[in-house]
């Protein structure tokens, strides 16, 4: 069984931590079954707009995943693409909010265009990139 890079990547306040111990670590298990889950309920993270410290720090996170995934030498197409995806949802989010004259709105503009010429301009094939295999329990 193949695991990306991508599948690692959480979506909540772990996403700094977790994705460095992925790529650090020896061995990687993945369960078909779930040990914990989320509630949801009024008032928390997940039912409400989320403030613009917290759109930063997401933004920050994945820039920061990018950057391990590189200095590790996998594919970062994944985790780039990912990026690329929440750079369109806060863009949508800021829009529907009014707020296209913020400068965290800007910064998400500048951004989203630079990984969407990173992402038309990569070379198709590279050598130099790892893909874990979990099967092989290698790279």
């Amino acid at each position: 069984m193949k695991i990306s890079v991508i599948e690692l990547v959480p979506n909540h306040e772990d996403a700094f931590v977790i994705p460095e111990l992925y790529l650090t670590a020896s061995c990687v298990v993945a369960l078909d079954e779930s040990l914990y889950c989320y509630r949801k309920r009024e008032g928390s993270i997940s039912t409400h707009l989320r403030p613009l410290n917290q759109i930063r720090d997401d933004l920050d996170a994945g820039e920061a995943m990018i950057v391990a995934v590189l200095l590790h030498r996998y594919d970062p197409t994944p985790v780039i693409e990912r990026q690329a995806k929440l750079l369109r949802y806060y863009r949508w989010d800021l829009e529907q909010r009014g707020m296209v004259m913020n400068s965290l709105y800007q910064q998400i503009i500048y951004e989203h265009r630079s990984i969407e010429d990173y992402l038309n301009d990569k070379p198709k094939e590279s050598s130099d990139v790892r893909i874990y295999n979990s099967s092989e329990g290698k790279v």
